[in-house]
Order: structure tokens, then C-alpha cells, then sequence
């Protein structure tokens, strides 16, 4: 958050580069940044996205059910919906963007469903039971009438 609320109103322009896209100062830590903090600071936002910290993503269902596969995974909050967290998602795609003008990575640990959509790629049912298997078991072949 804090590096949104810093950041949010930067023009993008002014931001891309080959390089780092900004400068990391670590209070109290005295830490030159040829790229160490940089990097670091995209991984403290990778982190606070997947926790309890910021409302974005939430755990995928085969997390709070333990089964299935991709537990260890996050998708996009669907109830987060308010004006400031869809700027928060855009700005998420702006360090994205940024992260590859700079050779660095955002690493969000979302299930295949959720690149798959990010990418206009079709979706499975086995896309879908791979984060959610409670619901392709239950629901969908109930809708379906298996």
C-alpha cells in the first residue's frame, strides 16, 4: 500500500525505463540501491498481495476446503469492487508492466484459470476444478445434471 499510495499518481511515462523504475530508500537499513531494494521492494508487494494485508486476492477455494490442486494459490477478490480497489488492480498492472521494462517479476502464485482469463486464453472444466474442485464436484454437475 505504501508503495501505491507513493507511486499512484506518477505519470507512467516518467516511470519506463530499461532500469529500475524507481528508488528504494530502506530507513534505518543505510542500503545503497544498485537494484537490491528495488527488487526487494516488488517482492514485499508480491507478498502483502497474497495475505491477509490487502483485499485484492484471496486464498483459492481448494485452499479453505484442503483438497484439490493449486492450495498454495490466490485469485482476484470478486468483491473488490470499490472505486479504490480497482485502481489498486489497475496500478497492480502498471508495476506488472513496469516489472518487465525492468527485467523483474512480480510473482503472483495464481492458478491457470486466472492467467488463462489475463490472457484471453479458453477455459476448462479442469481449469476451474484445479483451484475450485468443491464446485465442478457439486454445482456445475448439478447444473449440468450428472
Amino acid at each position: 500500500m505504501q508503495l501505491y499510495r507513493q507511486l499512484r499518481r506518477v505519470n507512467v511515462n516518467r516511470l519506463r525505463q530499461d532500469e529500475q523504475a524507481w528508488a528504494v530508500r530502506l530507513k534505518h537499513e543505510g542500503a545503497e540501491d544498485a537494484g537490491g531494494p528495488y527488487r526487494e521492494s516488488i517482492a514485499l508487494l508480491s507478498g502483502d498481495l497474497q495475505s491477509s494485508r490487502v483485499s485484492l486476492f484471496l486464498p483459492c477455494p481448494n485452499t479453505r476446503d484442503g483438497n484439490g490442486e493449486n492450495r498454495d494459490t490466490w485469485i482476484p477478490n470478486p468483491q473488490a469492487t470499490s472505486e479504490d480497489e480497482l485502481q489498486q488492480f489497475k496500478f497492480l498492472g502498471m508495476v506488472m508492466g513496469l516489472a518487465l521494462f525492468s527485467k523483474s517479476s512480480v510473482e503472483l502464485n495464481l492458478p491457470p484459470f486466472v492467467w488463462k482469463r489475463l490472457v484471453g486464453s479458453d477455459v476448462t472444466e479442469a481449469d476451474i476444478e484445479a483451484f475450485d474442485t468443491h464446485f465442478v464436484k457439486t454445482t456445475l454437475k448439478t447444473l449440468r445434471g450428472n
